[in-house]
């Protein structure tokens, strides 16, 4: 794992792997590296909607989420998986903790159509 994380060049792997180290640096308590390492591999694979997904995840299990940087991520992700129910949701809880209660409704409508 200290390998992979010292490489610089993400790209040379795939999207989805590095999901997968994320997740396994979250397992051993390493959260903040696991966004770090999310960071970087959305910066090698810009518009990844998984990537970006799991990223706005991370943040959200954070002590201070940060709000902002989540919402850009998951419309960054939904306008490439707008067909994802679960997806959408997380947007709308977004949303939903953001006061933005009429955009929150029209997409559970929407995920509830997707289920």
């Amino acid at each position: 794992l200290s390998l992979l994380h010292a490489q610089q060049d993400l790209a040379r792997f795939p999207a989805r792997s590095h999901d997968l180290v994320a997740s396994c640096l979250r397992e051993m308590g390493r959260q903040r590296d696991a966004i770090e390492w999310l960071r970087r591999a959305l910066d090698a694979y810009p518009g990844d909607a998984n990537l970006a997904h799991s990223l706005a995840s991370y943040l959200g299990s954070e002590k201070e989420p940060r709000w902002d940087e989540m919402e850009r991520l998951l419309w960054m992700a939904y306008a490439v998986r707008s067909h994802d129910a679960h997806l959408v949701c997380d947007l709308a809880r977004v949303l939903i903790l953001r006061e933005r209660f009429a955009e929150a409704l029209k997409l559970l409508d929407r995920a509830d159509a997707l289920d």
